[in-house]
């Protein structure tokens, strides 16, 4: 299993996971047009998982669908895109297992202020993933990861220096994975099999990268990687 960032910011997020020659989208962001020029084939898709129905999330998702690309996300969130009737959006209920391509897929909900779903993901051969974004905090402990991909879109210390109105503030907090909460997430979830930590959607302006990725370094104790294109 690999994992590899498209984009990771408020202005766009979407990501991958790979397997053999099977493939997920995580999130649609960017415009599919962006893939493309990356080489990347939407045959080569067996679906993409979309989050929630911010723009920085699904931009790009009535173009995959018109590329043959099915979408799964939640009712709420097709229906807020505009694509709930299409033949290839398929519903999501969090907690339920799918079994998307070689991949199981098992979504479970996520603090934000629209419906919004993460990721657990296997594959065949028992390697296992969480995708976490756009979500306060997430309470589940899950069994043996080999890749984290999580959100940490603050630090207390950046987020209280600068000059954030308090309302913008309070909801980076409500909504938005901050250091310490993506530190004790880290702490409850690492184990022997961990091999690679991914740093999604951090802000331009509410987080110190070199501060996070020294703390979360220190935590886990395997690569770290800041997806911030």
């Amino acid at each position: 299993m690999q994992f590899r960032s498209i984009a990771s910011s408020s202005a766009g997020n979407c990501n991958r996971v790979v397997h053999g020659g099977d493939s997920l989208l995580l999130d649609c962001g960017v415009p599919a047009g962006r893939l493309i020029k990356k080489g990347i084939r939407m045959k080569g898709f067996s679906g993409g998982l979309i989050t929630h129905s911010h723009k920085d999330h699904c931009k790009a998702a009535k173009e995959l669908l018109k590329r043959a690309v099915d979408i799964y996300c939640l009712e709420d969130t097709a229906k807020a895109i505009g694509i709930e009737k299409h033949h290839r959006t398929h519903f999501l209920t969090p907690e339920m297992h799918y079994q998307i391509g070689c991949f199981k897929v098992v979504p479970f909900y996520a603090v934000h202020d629209v419906p919004c779903i993460n990721f657990y993901i296997e594959t065949p051969t028992r390697e296992r993933m969480c995708y976490i974004t756009d979500t306060a905090y997430v309470p589940a402990v899950f069994p043996g990861l080999d890749i984290i991909a999580l959100e940490i879109n603050s630090d207390p210390e950046t987020l209280y220096a600068t000059d954030v109105n308090p309302v913008r503030r309070r909801r980076v907090r409500l909504n938005h994975m901050g250091l310490d909460t993506a530190l004790t997430f880290l702490r409850e979830n690492v184990t022997q099999k961990l091999r690679e930590v991914h740093i999604l959607h951090m802000s331009n302006d509410n987080a110190n990268a070199e501060r996070i990725l020294n703390a979360v370094r220190a935590v886990v104790g395997v690569p770290v990687y800041v997806c911030e294109e």
